[in-house]
């Protein structure tokens, strides 16, 4: 009579057994699922993140040019403006020469003209300054 007893310790240890190794192949479906899902999270932010770095680096190049044409530009304007300059003062010099003026008022006058072309030879690198101040200056974020 002890034979029941062995078919049902027996029939109790193959159910655990079972229901251990259920237990450990769906942790490991559920295990395997996980990693799939974080290896794709993982994917689609580093792909996120390179596009988002080839934004950055495209916008950079753009304001790179940008700055570099700026710069150009503010050069050529100011070697206009000093030949305007240097074309106006040799018209005011050709004009005083011809009026005849008197010595003592053609020095006066261009002791003046000096100093106004001195200080605005200062306000203009004054500018220039400021302005390649703002071209290095990096864009704000």
């Amino acid at each position: 009579m002890s034979e029941p007893g062995i078919y049902l310790t027996v029939g109790t240890i193959v159910s655990v057994i079972v229901i251990v190794a259920g237990a450990v192949w769906k942790v490991s479906r559920i295990e395997k699922e996980l990693d799939e899902r974080m290896d794709k999270q993982v994917d689609d932010l580093r792909s996120e993140m390179d596009a988002q770095i080839d934004n950055v680096q495209r916008d950079h190049k753009g304001l790179e040019r940008d700055s570099i044409g700026r710069s150009e530009t503010l050069r050529h304007e100011t070697g206009e403006m000093g030949a305007a300059l240097r074309t106006k003062i040799h018209e005011v010099e050709m004009f005083v020469r011809d009026r005849f003026v008197s010595k003592e008022s053609f020095e006066l006058v261009v002791g003046r003209i000096e100093k106004s072309i001195e200080r605005m030879g200062d306000k203009l690198e004054e500018r220039i300054e400021k302005a390649l101040e703002r071209l290095q200056r990096p864009p704000p974020e």
